[in-house]
């Protein structure tokens, strides 16, 4: 976080920007090291991480669950000039799909409604959740529904307060949904695991976990309890929000919760979402 950079006494080096359009690049192998600037961390089929590691999930579907579709990730790290707007990468959407889109910042009375390429703005879900170690900095959720089918779909978040400071965009596409049916956020400073709030749920349903770390600057894992997938993180050793999003098809009613486990240890904000 931009806070961690400055106690640390880092310097972040030149700009920096990746994306993965290789058909064949190798997404489960270690990302690159990120050493400074804004990057689109993505892969075509949205299984884009920069830690490496899994993509999408491919366990079996869930009968009348909503399901994850494409998913994008961009980021900016602090002290290094971001684009205006930060944009995601561009996705494939389908029509009547809904979009979760989450931003932090390190200044977090900055974060601005996104919006995407087809004019829309979001609105927001909630209200915005600050750290309690560093509480300029925080989290935002923001829930689009019944998406307009789009070829190059991409979301953005205005940079103009600051192109300097450190921002997490996360956007992912929900298939099948009808509605957010339930929200849990909690935080647990400073020391982990860290154990969301509950959601309940009214029949088959899909749960989208976040994990936002409250870790200095370090190379970082953040791990979910069984049957979570995670989709994308951001944990690399630089001044950024860190991040990683993970979802889970459930089969039936019932009171969900999800256990983060995370090096270094660290407290987090946690989200979960449940949409039916």
């Amino acid at each position: 976080m931009r806070v961690d950079l400055v106690s640390l006494g880092l310097v972040a080096s030149a700009a920096f920007a990746f994306a993965c359009t290789d058909p064949a690049a190798n997404i489960d192998a270690p990302g690159p090291a990120i050493d400074g600037g804004q990057a689109a961390v993505d892969a075509p089929d949205g299984s884009g991480r920069v830690d490496g590691g899994p993509g999408a999930p491919d366990a079996a579907p869930v009968a009348g669950a909503p399901e994850l579709a494409s998913h994008a990730l961009a980021f900016n790290v602090f002290g290094q000039p971001s684009p205006d707007p930060l944009r995601t990468s561009a996705r494939v959407v389908e029509a009547g799909s809904w979009v979760l889109v989450m931003v932090a910042k390190g200044t977090a009375a900055d974060i601005m409604a996104p919006s995407d390429s087809l004019g829309q703005v979001y609105p927001q879900h909630g209200a915005t959740r600050t750290y309690v170690n560093w509480p300029s900095s925080g989290n935002a959720l923001f829930v689009l529904p019944d998406l307009a089918a789009s070829p190059s779909y991409q979301v953005q978040e205005s940079m103009a307060a600051d192109v300097f400071d450190e921002c997490t965009l996360s956007m992912l596409e929900v298939r099948g949904a009808t509605a957010v049916i339930d929200l849990a956020v909690a935080e647990t400073p400073s020391v982990g695991p860290v154990t969301s709030g509950q959601v309940t749920t009214t029949g088959p349903a899909l749960l989208v976990a976040y994990w936002w770390g409250d870790s200095v600057v370090a190379e970082q894992t953040a791990t979910p309890s069984a049957g979570f997938t995670v989709v994308h993180s951001l944990l690399v050793a630089q001044p950024i929000v860190q991040v990683a999003v993970a979802v889970k098809q459930v089969a039936a009613a019932g009171t969900y919760d999800v256990t983060w486990s995370a090096t270094p240890n660290q407290g987090a904000i946690t989200w979960l979402v449940a949409l039916q």
